[in-house]
C-alpha cells in the first residue's frame, strides 16, 4: 500500500492530474484482474492487466506499480498458454523489483512465477533455476517460510516426476498442472 501512496504523491507533485486519473483507473483494472485470475478467469485476468499496463504506460513515476502489474502477468499469461509473454513480462518485471527491498516477497514470487511457467513450458531445468532462486530469496526473508516450503515441495516434486520418467522420456507439457491439480 505504500507504493501506492509514494506513487499517487509523486505524481502529484507534477501537476498532471491526467496522469493521476490514468494511474487510479490502472490499479482498479490491476485490482479487477487479480480478481479475476483467482477466480479462475485468466483471460479476463490478462485483458485487466493489459489494460492497467496501457493506462500507466508512459507515467515514469509508477514503474513500481508497472512492475508489480507485470508480475501479475506472468501466471495469468503462463495459465493462458502464452509462455513467451509470461516470460517477458516476469523478467522485464524482475528489474524493477530489485530495486527496493520492500519487493523481495514480490521478486520471489516473480521468480517463482516465471519458474512455473518455464516447466509448463518444457524448459524443466531453467524453470528449476528459477524455482531455486525463488526458494532462496523466501528463505531470507521474515515472512517467506510458508512460501519457501511450498517452493521446495514443488521443486521436490518436479525432481520426483523427472526422475522417476527419465526412462520413459514422457512429455512434461502440462508437468505443474499433473502434478499439483492446478
Amino acid at each position: 500500500m505504500a507504493f501506492i501512496y509514494e506513487t499517487v504523491a509523486r505524481i502529484e507533485t507534477t501537476g498532471n492530474q491526467d496522469d493521476l486519473i490514468r494511474f487510479l483507473s490502472a490499479l482498479a483494472d490491476s485490482d479487477h484482474g487479480a480478481k479475476l485470475f483467482f477466480q479462475k478467469d485468466y483471460s479476463g485476468a490478462v485483458r485487466k492487466f493489459e489494460t492497467a499496463l496501457k493506462e500507466i504506460n508512459g507515467i515514469n513515476e509508477a514503474v513500481t506499480i508497472r512492475a508489480l502489474i507485470q508480475r501479475g502477468l506472468v501466471s495469468a499469461y503462463a495459465r493462458t498458454g502464452r509462455f513467451e509473454q509470461a516470460l517477458e513480462s516476469g523478467n522485464e518485471a524482475l528489474k524493477y523489483l530489485t530495486q527496493d527491498k520492500r519487493l523481495s516477497m514480490a521478486y520471489a514470487d516473480c521468480l517463482h512465477d516465471i519458474g512455473s511457467a518455464l516447466v509448463e513450458s518444457e524448459h524443466i531445468k531453467e524453470g528449476l533455476e528459477y524455482l531455486e532462486r525463488a526458494l532462496r530469496t523466501y528463505e531470507t526473508l521474515p515472512d517467506g517460510a510458508d512460501r519457501a516450503a511450498n517452493c521446495l515441495d514443488n521443486i521436490d516434486k518436479i525432481k520426483a516426476h523427472l526422475e522417476s520418467n527419465s526412462e520413459s522420456r514422457k512429455s512434461s507439457r502440462g508437468l505443474l498442472s499433473r502434478l499439483f491439480g492446478s
